[in-house]
C-alpha cells in the first residue's frame, strides 16, 4: 500500500510546477509567479462574450488580497488576469492547464475547513447548494488540497476555448452563480451542463486577439487540419480552432486524438466556418471519435445533399458528419467525456451523428447480460446537446442522431427540422437506447415514397430486430422527456408519429412532460395495437393535444448582443432565436408557463432580457430566461395587471401595476411598489413606448377622444392627437421610421391582404408601412440592432420561414423554417 505521504509527493511531482520558459529557468524560483513568461493580460468575459452593454460582464475581484471573492463586473472596469501555463517536473507545458493569476495570487476553489459550514460567497446571503463551491484569490499552493473528497489541486484549471474546468475533474466548471448578470454576482465552480453561463471569452488586453495559451492551434484549411490530427497528432489538451471554411475531400475520415477539442465560432447569428463534404464523397465520414475526452463544438457541417434530394437513390452515398465509436462494456467511465454541442449539421445522406456501441453479442434475448447497465452513467459523459440538426432527409436513412449496437447518449436541447427521423435507434441490442430531453422538433419532415403512395415518417424511434426493423428486441432504456413536437398528421399523407417503438424493450420506455399537438394514439405508435407493459406514459402534466405554441411569440435580447431575439415558450421549455433569424436554441427546460403568463425586461441591468412570472403572490424571475426561477418581489396583482418598462430611466427595467384605479411602479422589479399616478385604465388597456425620446418608457392610452400619454407613468394625461382608433386593441408601438420618438402602428384587413400603417410619433396621420400577403405577424422588435423596429411575418401556406416587412413587400428573413 502506498502511504499518504508518498501519495502526496507523487501527486505534486506529476501535477504542477510553474516555471518560466527554459532559457530563463535558472533565474527563477518556480513558486514566484513574477518569473512567468511575459504576455498580454486577459479580460475573461462571461456568457461567451456576447453581452455588449458596458463592454460585457467579466470575471473580477476587488483587490489583490488572499481570500478575496471573485464576481462579475463591467468589463470596462474589470481587472485582467494573466494566464500562466502549468508545466510538469521536466518543465514541459501541460497543454491548456493553467493558473489564472492576479498579481502574486491565483484563482482557486475555496476549500472549507472540516466542521465548517459550506461556502457562502460574499453577498449571497446564504450558503451554496450542494455541488457548488466559491472561488477566491489564493497564494500559490505548493501541494494539492482535498476538494469534494478527491485529491485535486484547487488552483489548476483546464481550457477548451470557452469552458474553464478543474483540470483534475473536468465535469466541474467555473460558472456564474444562478445565471445572473448583475455586477457583484458571485462566480463559482459547479457541475458542467454546457450552458451559456459556463462559457467565457478570453480577450487579450493589448488588442492582439491572442489565444490564452500556446496550446490553441488555429487552422484555416483541410491540409492544416489533417496535419494536426493525422500527420503530427496534437497532444491531449490541445484546442484546434477552425477559422475558415473548406471542402472535406479525404477518402478516409479524420480520427480525433484523445483529449482534443475542435471548435469554431458559431454563436448568436454568426454562421460558423463550414466543413463541406462534396458530392463525390460516397461512404465518407468527416470525424471519427473513438478516444476519450473529446469535444466538437460551434462548427457547421454540411453534407453533399445540398439539393435536398430525399429519394432512396441517395441512400447509397452513406455520408455522415460524426461517427462516435464506443465499447459498450468499457467506454462509459467518468473520464470518457464525449461532448458534441452547439453545432449546425445538415444535408447528410445517412446520419448527422452516429453513436455506435459495437455490441457484437447476440441480440435475441434480454437476459444475456444480467442486470441492466448503469444508464445514468452512460449518458453523463456521452452528450449531444444544443445542436441544430436539419435536412438529413434521404428515404431509408436520413437520421439526425442514430444510436446503434449498444450505443447510448444524452440527446438534449437540440433543434430538429426536416430529418427523416430526428432520433433513431437501429441494430438494436438490449443496451441500445437514449435519453432525449428538451429537444424541439419542428413540424416539417420529408415526404417518403412507398410504391405509388407517399407518407410521413415519425420523429423518434427504436427499431426492432425482426424483419423490416419490426418485432423482436427494441433496445433497452429510452426516456423521452420535456421535448416539444410540432408535427401533425396530414389528411392526404396520413399519420405523423412523434415516437414509435417497433419491438420489445429490454428495460423500459418512459414518456413524460412532453408537448405534442396530437392526441396520444396519434403521437405514439407501438408494434401492436395495445400499450405494452414496458411503456410508461405519464398522465400529468398532460402531454398531448396542446395548442401550437408558435402562434404567440415574444421579443427580447436574451444573449445581450444588442439585437432583439424571438422567444418561444412551448409549455415544457423556453427557446430563443438570435436576431429572429437563426435557429431556435434552448434557454431552459422544465418551463410549463404559457406565453401569456410571462413578462419580459432587463431587471438586473446586464443588457440581457429576463423573464418574470407569478407563483401565487410571488413575482419570480429567470435571469436571461435561462436560469432557475428566483423570487423577485411580492404582489397579489394578477399578471394581466402587470407591465414592464424603464419608467424611472435607470439601468434596470421596472414593473408597473395598473389595476384600473392606481398605478404603482416597482424600481427594478424588486423594490416595493410606489404609487405614481391615478387612472381607470388597466395594463391591458395601455401601450408602452418612448414618445418624447428621452429614454424613459411612457404610457399611451385612449382617453376621451384623444391618443394620450403619461410620461414615465407619472404625469397626468397629455394628448398626442385626436384618436385614430377607439381603443388600443390593434395597436403596436415601435420606432418604425427610425427617427425620434416611437410611433404607433395598426393593421387593416382587406379581402386580399393585411395592410399596415403607422402614425409618426403618435401625432401624425396614417402612413403606409407594409402590405402583408404572407401568413400573419410573428414578432415586432429591433432584430438587427438598429433604431428601426421590424415586423416579422410567417410565410404563407406551408412556408414556415419568417419574412421582414418592407414598403416594397416581404423579404425572406429567417435562415430556415421556424415552426
Amino acid at each position: 500500500m502506498v502511504s499518504r505521504l508518498c501519495l502526496g509527493a507523487l501527486l505534486f511531482l506529476s501535477i504542477v510546477i510553474v516555471a518560466p520558459a527554459p532559457e530563463a529557468q535558472s533565474a527563477c524560483n518556480p513558486q514566484q509567479l513574477t518569473c512567468s513568461p511575459s504576455g498580454p493580460g486577459f479580460l475573461i468575459a462571461a456568457y461567451n462574450g456576447t453581452i455588449v452593454k458596458d463592454g460585457g460582464k467579466c470575471l473580477d475581484y476587488t483587490s489583490e488580497t488572499a481570500g478575496a471573492p471573485v464576481f462579475l463586473s463591467d468589463c470596462a472596469v474589470a481587472h485582467p488576469f494573466r494566464v500562466v501555463e502549468v508545466r510538469n517536473a521536466q518543465n514541459a507545458v501541460i497543454p491548456n492547464q493553467v493558473y489564472l493569476v492576479a498579481g502574486q495570487l491565483v484563482l482557486g476553489v475555496k476549500v472549507p475547513r472540516p466542521a465548517m459550514a459550506p461556502d457562502a460567497p460574499s453577498g449571497t446571503g446564504g450558503t451554496l447548494a450542494a455541488g457548488y463551491s466559491a472561488l477566491e484569490l489564493q497564494p500559490l499552493s505548493a501541494s494539492p488540497r482535498r476538494f469534494s473528497d478527491v485529491a485535486t489541486p484547487q488552483q489548476v484549471f483546464a481550457l477548451d476555448g470557452d469552458s474553464i474546468m478543474l483540470a483534475a475533474n473536468r465535469s466541474r466548471v467555473v460558472q456564474v452563480l444562478g445565471g445572473a448578470g448583475a455586477d457583484g454576482t458571485p462566480v463559482v465552480v459547479g457541475p458542467r451542463a454546457l450552458a451559456d453561463w459556463e462559457f467565457w471569452d478570453f480577450r487579450a488586453t493589448d488588442g492582439s486577439g491572442a489565444d490564452p495559451t500556446v496550446s490553441f492551434v488555429r487552422v484555416a484549411s483541410l491540409e492544416e487540419l489533417r496535419y494536426h490530427l493525422a500527420e503530427a497528432p496534437v497532444p491531449s489538451g490541445t484546442v484546434i480552432r477552425i477559422t475558415d471554411s473548406f471542402n472535406f475531400t479525404l477518402d478516409e475520415p479524420l480520427a480525433v486524438p484523445a483529449g482534443v477539442t475542435i471548435r469554431g465560432d458559431r454563436r448568436g447569428t454568426r454562421f460558423a466556418p463550414v466543413i463541406h463534404m462534396p458530392q463525390d464523397r460516397t461512404g465518407r465520414t468527416i470525424f471519427v471519435i473513438e478516444e476519450p475526452d473529446i469535444r466538437v463544438t460551434n462548427l457547421r457541417f454540411q453534407g453533399p445533399n445540398t439539393e435536398r434530394d430525399r429519394s432512396s437513390d441517395r441512400e447509397a452515398y452513406q455520408t455522415r458528419a460524426l461517427q462516435i465509436l464506443t465499447r459498450v462494456d468499457t467506454d462509459y467511465a467518468p473520464d470518457r467525456r464525449i461532448y458534441i454541442d452547439n453545432n449546425d449539421i445538415s444535408d447528410f445522406d445517412i446520419q448527422a451523428i452516429m453513436v455506435d456501441g459495437r455490441d457484437e453479442a447476440s441480440n435475441d434475448r434480454c437476459d444475456q447480460f444480467g442486470p441492466p447497465p448503469n444508464w445514468a452513467a452512460r449518458t453523463l459523459h456521452m452528450r449531444i446537446v444544443r445542436n441544430f440538426l436539419h435536412h438529413n432527409l434521404v428515404q431509408g436513412s436520413g437520421y439526425g442522431v442514430n444510436t446503434r449496437r449498444g450505443g447510448y447518449a444524452l440527446i438534449r436541447g437540440n433543434t430538429f427540422v426536416s430529418n427523416r427521423h430526428a432520433i433513431a435507434g437501429t441494430s438494436s441490442t438490449p443496451r441500445t437506447g437514449y435519453r432525449a430531453y428538451g429537444n424541439l422538433v419542428l413540424r416539417h419532415v420529408p415526404v417518403q415514397e412507398w410504391g405509388p403512395f407517399n407518407y410521413l415518417t415519425h420523429d423518434f424511434d427504436m427499431h426492432g430486430t425482426g424483419d423490416d426493423g419490426k418485432g423482436g428486441i427494441a433496445g433497452g432504456l429510452i426516456e423521452v422527456a420535456s421535448n416539444t413536437f410540432l408535427g401533425l398528421d396530414d389528411v392526404v399523407l396520413g399519420p405523423h408519429h412523434n415516437f414509435e417503438i417497433r419491438g420489445q424493450s429490454c428495460d423500459a420506455v418512459w414518456i413524460r412532460d412532453n408537448v405534442s399537438l396530437q392526441a396520444r394514439n396519434d403521437a405514439i405508435s407501438f408494434d401492436g395495437e395495445d400499450l405494452p407493459p414496458f411503456v410508461h406514459i405519464a398522465a400529468q402534466p398532460a402531454q398531448f393535444e396542446h395548442d401550437n405554441p408558435t402562434r404567440g411569440l415574444a421579443t427580447g435580447d436574451f444573449d445581450g448582443d444588442g439585437s432583439e431575439d424571438l422567444f418561444l415558450a412551448t409549455g415544457t421549455a423556453f427557446y430563443y432565436a438570435p436576431g429572429g433569424a437563426a435557429d431556435w436554441r434552448l434557454l431552459a427546460m422544465g418551463r410549463t408557463d404559457p406565453i401569456g403568463t410571462l413578462r419580459f425586461g432587463d431587471f438586473d441591468g446586464d443588457g440581457r432580457t429576463d423573464v418574470i412570472g407569478k407563483n401565487g403572490g410571488t413575482i419570480v424571475v429567470s435571469w436571461g430566461g435561462s436560469a432557475e426561477w428566483q423570487p423577485l418581489n411580492t404582489t397579489a396583482a394578477p399578471i394581466r395587471d402587470l407591465a414592464v418598462g424603464n419608467f424611472l430611466g435607470d439601468e434596470r427595467d421596472d414593473i408597473l401595476h395598473a389595476d384600473g384605479a392606481t398605478w404603482r411602479v416597482s424600481s427594478g422589479g424588486g423594490e416595493p411598489f410606489v404609487r405614481t399616478a391615478t387612472s381607470a385604465l388597466r395594463a391591458s388597456h395601455l401601450r408602452f413606448g418612448d414618445f418624447n425620446a428621452d429614454g424613459y418608457t411612457d404610457v399611451m392610452g385612449v382617453v376621451g377622444r384623444a391618443w394620450s400619454v403619461s410620461y414615465g407613468a407619472s404625469t397626468t394625461w397629455t394628448p398626442l392627437r385626436p384618436a385614430l382608433t377607439s381603443s388600443v386593441e390593434h395597436l403596436l408601438v415601435g420606432n418604425f421610421d427610425g427617427h425620434g420618438p416611437d410611433d404607433i402602428a395598426t393593421v387593416t384587413l382587406t379581402p386580399y391582404a393585411l395592410v399596415w400603417a403607422f402614425s409618426a410619433g403618435g401625432t401624425g396621420d396614417w402612413q403606409p408601412l407594409f402590405v402583408d400577403t404572407t401568413g400573419g405577424l410573428a414578432g415586432v422588435g429591433r432584430f438587427q440592432g438598429a433604431a428601426t423596429t421590424d415586423l416579422l411575418f410567417w410565410g404563407a401556406g406551408d412556408n414556415d420561414h419568417l419574412y421582414r416587412g418592407t414598403l416594397t413587400g416581404p423579404e425572406r428573413y429567417s435562415r430556415q423554417a421556424m415552426r
